[in-house]
């Protein structure tokens, strides 16, 4: 069976949905953490994510150049 990934953004967070880290693994950047007040609701469940197995990478150049040469094709950039 293939692992699954999803990539997440601060919507994810804020959204109050369940998120699930035993299906697949779940990757955000670190700058959600910005986005987020410290010692809020949110920020709160961010942490909890965090010590329960939500990884958190920075993206490659190269990654953040395919995502704003795909936004711009969908109209996803404004």
């Amino acid at each position: 069976m293939k692992k699954k990934f999803f990539i997440i953004d601060t919507s994810a967070i804020l959204s109050g949905k369940p998120i699930n880290l035993t299906d697949a693994t779940i990757i955000t950047s670190p700058g959600v953490s910005d986005e987020l007040n410290p010692g809020g609701r949110d920020y709160r469940r961010f942490e909890l994510l965090k010590e329960t197995g939500l990884t958190i990478l920075m993206p490659s150049r190269d990654a953040i150049n395919t995502v704003k040469q795909t936004a711009q094709k969908t109209g996803d950039d404004r």
